[in-house]
């Protein structure tokens, strides 16, 4: 099956552009419900940028998909309820009054850039950036692009972003976690040293 990734991941795309996934949940019972009714939901938000990334045929089809998706609100914090750190907050060990807290919060804030350098989806971010003034966005942890990917060790997106000259590249999550410490903690030296340069 030689376009198997790229299947997998047009597939998980169309799935979290569905309207059911992109209305948002005020509590954490509304959106288990969600997830229990659409059994899909959990892995292609999780794993759909995988698949992209890992897809090596007829990559420009998946492409354009990827970079539509990424513009897409909605979608993107569909993907992003079960995929980012929010949801964690949502789980078991927080406690009610977290719980609560959180669910009063009125969105994620991931946007695709987020979602692109989490994954490592290099040119799709590339292409986002070329439409955007902001590369720099926080997220619902204040995390930026930059810190994402340095955490998951894609140098190209962390290479693209600091290119650009706009990206604060010390700054400090809500955990008071940058780019260099999330990077250095994981063991990606080359990252490493492409902050500290």
């Amino acid at each position: 099956f030689p376009n198997a990734e790229e299947v997998i991941a047009t597939a998980c795309i169309t799935y979290l552009l569905f309207e059911t996934l992109q209305s948002r949940h005020e509590n954490e019972i509304g959106l288990n419900l969600q997830m229990r009714s659409n059994p899909l939901y959990d892995y292609a938000a999780r794993y759909w940028g995988e698949h992209a990334r890992n897809a090596t045929r007829n990559r420009s089809n998946l492409e354009q998909l990827v970079v539509d998706f990424l513009e897409n609100k909605e979608g993107v914090e569909a993907s992003a309820r079960i995929q980012m750190e929010g949801l964690r907050l949502l789980s078991k060990g927080t406690t009610t009054t977290e719980r609560e807290s959180a669910s009063q919060r009125p969105a994620v804030h991931t946007t695709g850039l987020h979602l692109a350098a989490h994954f490592g989806l290099d040119k799709a971010l590339n292409t986002r950036l070329q439409h955007t003034s902001s590369p720099d966005p926080r997220d619902f942890f204040n995390n930026t692009p930059l810190i994402l990917a340095a955490a998951n060790g894609h140098e190209g997106v962390v290479h693209l972003l600091l290119k650009t000259g706009k990206v604060d590249a010390d700054a400090k999550n809500d955990a008071g976690q940058t780019a260099l410490g999330r990077a250095a903690r994981k063991g990606h030296l080359s990252i490493s040293k492409l902050l500290l340069e």
